[in-house]
């Protein structure tokens, strides 16, 4: 007796397997109050007017919580990034927070051994340029040095337009 190979129910379940995979994907990557947004909009348009900052990795992004440290006189915000390597903190702090924040009295630098790792943190300045003003952007890509090589700027360029809202002026 030769058995029948039910193709409409194995094409409808991977079909529901597939839908839910997908739903499921979706679902775990959303973040619904995303940070660094609200960090590059606090350096371009300070709100906060922190006397203290907050730089570094992950562990400084998820492990310092502002509101502990603040008091009465003594305002904080924390400006560390996921993947956030010391290279990328020294160019951000040259290019983002110095020219539009008012200097900090105190900053505090999350250190790990992570940060060490070129291979774990590869997060790249360009890859956030949808956060980006105009007036940075352009000028990061017709001008600055390090914006000077191929990649670094199509990963801008890409990065760009990847935004679906319109970049902070």
């Amino acid at each position: 007796m030769e058995m029948k190979v039910p193709y409409r129910k194995i094409f409808v379940f991977l079909l529901i397997l597939v839908v839910i995979l997908f739903l499921m994907n979706w679902w775990m990557d959303r973040e619904i109050y995303p940070h660094w947004p609200l960090q590059y909009q606090e350096a371009f348009h300070p709100r906060v007017k922190a006397d203290v900052i907050i730089m570094g990795a992950s562990h400084a992004t998820h492990g310092i919580n502002p509101k502990y440290l603040e008091t009465d006189s003594v305002k904080v915000f924390n400006f560390a990034y996921n993947g956030a390597s010391p290279e990328f903190n020294l160019r951000w702090f040259e290019k983002v927070f110095k020219p539009n924040y008012q200097k900090p009295s105190c900053i505090i630098y999350g250190v790990h051994w992570v940060m060490f790792d070129d291979q774990l943190l590869q997060r790249k300045f360009e890859q956030d340029s949808k956060y980006f003003p105009l007036r940075l952007f352009s000028g990061g890509i017709s001008g600055p040095q390090e914006l000077e090589n191929p990649p670094s700027k199509s990963l801008c360029l890409y990065s760009r337009e990847e935004t679906d809202h319109a970049p902070f002026i």
